[in-house]
């Protein structure tokens, strides 16, 4: 008996040993791509955006956690098509979007304050889409005074804002004083939209937007900025 192998038999041993030594590894693979946290899933498909507050001087684990609840809620009613995070680190926020986003939509949504103020726009209206000094015109409302903002229903052409009840009563006496003047919508400064159409019923404010004044901001992003609440302070995009 021939005490050497052909050539064959080692062929088939050591392809039997590769097996072996794939199989054994195959569900160490399968655990450590399962141990990948999601943001990296996410990563690979998407976008990565790295935002810091805009004054450095303020940074801080309050204000970046606090800032990073307000964004959650702000992407969770964008009506985003894929997923998405928003991680905390030490000194910035990380948000990452899966494939498919429109980023130069969302880039406003995280970034700007979006404190809100309605005011007395007067009988012409005030000038739209420019940085105005809010301080110069009677406040109306507050988005603090603003419990929820809801979008037409039912074929409706009105918008409805539930109100607090103080805020309630103070725009009762300002309509009674003012029957035709506009209420305008700024924000960070910014008047967006003027109109006319409005009355209250009773802790409702419901209203039409002018959709021929040119606004930047579109009352459905409007309502984003008001349930989602203001960032305590301004962010940039770094990276």
């Amino acid at each position: 008996m021939n005490r050497f192998m052909t050539a064959p038999k080692i062929i088939i041993i050591i392809t039997l040993a590769i097996g072996i030594v794939v199989i054994g590894y195959v569900p160490l693979s399968i655990a450590s791509i399962e141990d990948i946290p999601i943001t990296s899933h996410i990563n690979l498909l998407g976008a990565r955006l790295v935002l810091a507050p805009v004054d450095d001087n303020v940074a801080s684990p309050t204000l970046l956690t606090e800032a990073a609840t307000v964004i959650e809620h702000r992407l969770a009613q964008a009506n985003l098509k894929g997923q998405f995070e928003v991680a905390v680190q030490a000194e910035y926020l990380e948000i990452i979007l899966s494939e498919g986003q429109d980023v130069p939509y969302i880039k406003p949504l995280i970034t700007r304050v979006g404190e809100i103020s309605f005011i007395d726009g007067g009988v012409e209206s005030a000038p739209l889409g420019q940085l105005s000094d809010i301080e110069h015109y009677q406040p109306v409302l507050t988005s603090q005074g603003v419990k929820n903002f809801e979008r037409p229903k039912n074929g409706d052409i009105f918008y409805t804002l539930s109100l607090n009840a103080s805020f309630t009563n103070k725009l009762t006496d300002f309509m009674a004083q003012n029957p035709d003047n506009y209420i305008c919508v700024a924000m960070d400064g910014q008047i967006s939209n003027c109109s006319s159409m409005y009355h209250l019923n009773a802790d409702k404010l419901m209203i039409v937007p002018n959709i021929s004044g040119g606004s930047a901001l579109t009352m459905a992003e409007l309502m984003t900025f008001i349930n989602s609440g203001a960032l305590p302070t301004a962010f940039e995009i770094v990276e």
